[in-house]
């Protein structure tokens, strides 16, 4: 990296830090004493309100962190409780500027939208301009100077509209940081001599040191080096009159100024004043222990004595240089680490709250679900037993309709089947007394008697209507035939109305009469069927018949 890159990157990377604690609100902060800040604690105990709170706030910041954020949250809760929108905004600007000086960028940013989605409801001009101008100065941080230029262009305008000139110079400042980086250089010069006309006008020379230091910047960039040199003088001037040389600002804008007007000098080829102004840098460097500027003070004394061609000093200064860069490079990695290390461990105790809000949370939640759970449960349960019962209620009631129908049924069927087999028996009875009538083969009567015997025998026949008696059957044991006839495919017709007769109970008498046989040939034909259903010998074929 060249010295002029980095004495860039110093100086104007410093100048909004460096603005942004004089100007949080684009506006002066007030010094306040210890008695005054005493006071506003007194003033607190009568009137809680937001603007106190926010004084107390403010007075902590940046010194105390801690302090100045539970105060500005305090501060917020008070605004939005009396829906004051303006206080409202400061206080989160506040608390974005909070996280900002805790190297919290992302954490700021969505701290400063947050306040500007809420600005839309306040026509507070200078709240408007500190709003964008904030999140535009994360974003030139982040490098995306095209997004940060649009916020910039918007806290201008809101500069200009409300007459806020501090604002509007400062914007400027931020503006010509972004169209540096750019490369648009003559805009940077445009932007940055409004905002040097302003402090000059307004008699706040420290910021306008801060402008020609950006100024000669863009001028190092335009390669315009005696112009750059004349500003870098002027703040040097200007720094030596209003700044106690004591003061840490003093010191380390002194040095910086020093070194960069000795590089200017070198760039001329005025060798001369560039050793005396990069010497004198590097002993203000090396008493106030700042490495990075004795390592760029020896580098530019290095090129200087090699310009002059004295190589000893040159190479001198070289190991100077190089020392010091070593020790920034490891300075640089310790802060770095422990930078690092703070972050991980503030993550860690953040996580840990957070986790254990979350715990909490999820025990709350999971006690309630419980509670509710256990509620649904047993409404239910509840639910289930009720409809169970019913079920049941219906499930019975639709049983005992059925049990009375094929009771009915049953009745009924053998009813039939008792009234057919004693209509059998009388009519074979009728056959029997008929055929013991002995009468003359040429008796005209025998004739009507022939006749009287086929019509008993034909009644007979037609009373064991099989295909009715299998249609009742049905309704009352709708599954009994096509089982029989699965389990047992060899059945004839006679065995399976046999069966039949044997699943409704009948006697063997009753069966005898139906089928129109002796009470013998019911023996022989259950003894066959026992044979056909393959039945062991201690297998009761009624049994068997009756359970199917």
């Amino acid at each position: 990296m060249s010295l002029s890159n980095f004495l860039k990157q110093q100086i104007i990377l410093r100048l909004p830090l460096f603005l942004g604690i004089i100007v949080l609100f684009c506006a002066p902060k007030p010094i306040l004493s210890q008695p005054k800040i005493d006071s506003l604690f007194i003033e607190l105990e009568d009137n809680y309100s937001s603007n106190v709170l926010y004084d107390i706030a403010y007075y902590y910041f940046p010194d105390s962190l801690e302090i100045s954020e539970k105060y500005s949250v305090k501060a917020l809760e008070e605004a939005r409780i009396n829906n004051n929108i303006d206080m409202e905004i400061r206080a989160l600007l506040l608390q974005g500027h909070i996280a900002y000086f805790r190297n919290e960028s992302g954490d700021a940013l969505k701290i400063y939208l947050k306040a500007k989605e809420i600005s839309k409801k306040t026509k507070n001009y200078g709240v408007l301009s500190s709003v964008n101008y904030s999140i535009g100065r994360i974003y030139a941080e982040w490098s995306k100077y095209n997004v940060a230029l649009d916020f910039l262009k918007e806290s201008l305008e809101y500069a200009q509209e409300g007459k806020k000139k501090n604002n509007e110079a400062i914007v400027y400042n931020q503006l010509a940081e972004c169209l540096l980086y750019l490369n648009k250089l003559d805009s940077a010069q445009l932007c940055l001599n409004n905002s040097y006309k302003y402090f000059i006008e307004s008699g706040d020379t420290i910021k306008a040191i801060g402008i020609l230091v950006n100024y000669s910047t863009v001028l190092h960039e335009l390669e315009d080096y005696h112009k750059a040199l004349q500003y870098e003088l002027k703040a040097l001037d200007l720094l030596n009159i209003i700044t106690p040389a004591s003061s840490e600002y003093y010191v380390s804008s002194k040095v910086s100024l020093l070194v960069n007007i000795g590089d200017t000098y070198l760039k001329l080829g005025n060798y001369s004043e560039a050793l005396e102004f990069s010497i004198h840098g590097l002993q203000y460097a090396q008493k106030y222990n700042m490495l990075q500027w004795q390592m760029l003070s020896c580098q530019t004394i290095s090129l200087t004595y090699s310009k002059l061609g004295q190589f000893e000093n040159a190479f001198k200064f070289h190991q100077k240089y190089s020392l010091a860069k070593d020790s920034v490079f490891t300075k640089e990695k310790y802060r770095q680490v422990s930078e690092i290390e703070t972050k991980y461990k503030t993550n860690q105790i953040k996580n840990k709250v957070l986790l254990l809000e979350k715990e909490s949370h999820l025990q709350r939640i999971l006690k309630i679900s419980g509670f509710i759970s256990a509620f649904l449960i047993l409404v239910i349960l509840i639910l289930l037993r009720v409809r169970y019962r019913l079920k049941v209620k219906v499930h019975q009631k639709e049983k005992n309709e059925l049990d009375i129908r094929i009771n009915q049924k049953s009745r009924e069927l053998i009813s039939t089947l008792l009234l057919l087999s004693e209509k059998i028996r009388i009519l074979n009875s009728i056959k029997g007394l008929l055929n013991k009538i002995n009468l003359p083969e040429n008796d005209h009567q025998k004739k009507y008697l022939h006749e009287a015997n086929s019509f008993i025998l034909q009644s007979i026949r037609t009373s064991d209507n099989w295909e009715s008696i299998k249609k009742h059957f049905d309704e009352v044991h709708p599954s009994f035939i096509d089982t029989m006839l699965n389990k047992y495919p060899l059945l004839s017709q006679s065995e399976l109305k046999h069966c039949t007769y044997i699943k409704m109970n009948l006697s063997t008498t009753e069966i005898a009469q139906l089928l129109n046989v002796s009470k013998r040939a019911i023996q022989t034909a259950r003894y066959r069927l026992k044979q056909k259903m393959d039945l062991g010998k201690n297998e009761d074929l009624l049994t068997v018949i009756i359970n199917s």
